[in-house]
């Protein structure tokens, strides 16, 4: 036995040949039994993937993995990981998840949901206008000493109306029309009253207009048959203030002017005397 290892030991091409051929089918059991495998099967389990891996140990990243670093990791982890933060984690459970929609639809309910459609910037700013203070101002024209209501139909120039000392920053949120006259007359000898009531925009009725570069809006309208007087009469006056919102119009410091659209009475001659025009500003600052 000692002759033929020592043969090996010193064993040539020839020998090894020799060698393979006397093993004869029991090679394969042999090679398998020193662990080799040949050189597809090697290729099979290194492949280039795999090998790609292997170029990713870097020196750099094993120093990631040493003893050292691995308390300070943690460390992170544990700061970032709050217990707080665990806990919302957990309310992503499914048990939890529809129970919380059920919550969320209770607290905002469809008329919830309408509430914060209208947060818009208009109507925030209209409820922050609500909520401050309201002041009112009145504002009145030079007297005019009589004004003619005539048996033509004809639109009749009014004295104008200067808004003045506003404070800075203010916002009109209302402004009204108002009329005043000392004495109603009617110099026709027969009684006599308004013809036809106001038409909107069309006849019958004050309008105001920024004298700047405005536009004529209605503010006071009268009915058929206003004004009634006897014949040859003169009776105390009146004031008459518009329930039209003109604040679109009326918007602060300026002159209005007015006029009476397409007066007309039944007779001649029904005539306001000592008249004013004015203006009642509700605002806030």
């Amino acid at each position: 036995m000692s002759n033929w290892l020592d043969r090996i030991g010193q064993a040539d091409a020839d020998t090894f040949i020799s060698l393979m051929a006397k093993l004869g089918n029991n090679t394969t059991s042999f090679w398998a039994a020193i662990g080799y495998e040949g050189a597809t099967s090697l290729a099979n389990k290194l492949t280039a993937a795999r090998a790609a891996l292997l170029d990713q140990i870097t020196a750099a990243r094993m120093a990631e993995l040493d003893a050292a670093n691995i308390p300070a990791d943690i460390d992170t982890l544990l700061a970032r990981l709050t217990a707080l933060r665990a806990g919302y984690l957990d309310e992503l459970a499914a048990a939890n998840i529809p129970a919380d929609i059920d919550t969320l639809l209770a607290r905002l309910t469809a008329l919830r949901a309408g509430y914060l459609d209208n947060l818009s910037a208009g109507a925030t700013s209209l409820r922050a206008s609500q909520l401050r203070e309201l002041y009112q101002m009145d504002f009145w024209s030079d007297p005019q000493e009589e004004v003619s209501i005539p048996a033509v139909a004809g639109t009749l120039a009014l004295p104008s109306v200067t808004v003045a000392d506003l404070p800075a920053g203010a916002t009109v949120v209302r402004a009204i029309a108002m009329l005043k006259f000392r004495v109603i007359e009617n110099t026709n000898a027969a009684a006599n009253k308004l013809f036809g009531a106001t038409v909107a925009a069309t006849s019958q009725v004050i309008q105001v207009q920024n004298a700047a570069a405005g536009t004529w809006r209605d503010a006071i309208n009268f009915v058929d048959d206003q004004f009634g007087v006897a014949a040859s009469t003169r009776e105390g006056g009146d004031a008459l203030v518009g329930s039209i919102d003109i604040a679109v119009e009326v918007t602060g410091n300026a002159t209005y002017s007015f006029r009476y659209l397409l007066a007309l009475a039944d007779l001649a001659a029904l005539n306001w005397n000592d008249f004013q025009c004015g203006l009642r500003l509700l605002f806030s600052v």
